[in-house]
């Protein structure tokens, strides 16, 4: 039963921690096209 709980606390931590990582390169992501956006908008 520990050793259950054990593995789910392990899969919990990783769900987290990969779902902040993909956060992390999505708001990456918009953030560059907005930049881009702007660049391209300053530029016409």
């Amino acid at each position: 039963m520990a050793i259950a709980w054990g593995i789910k606390a392990i899969i919990m931590f990783h769900c987290k921690f990969f779902i902040k990582v993909n956060d992390l390169k999505f708001n990456t992501w918009v953030w560059t096209a907005t930049l881009n956006r702007e660049a391209i908008c300053m530029q016409v």
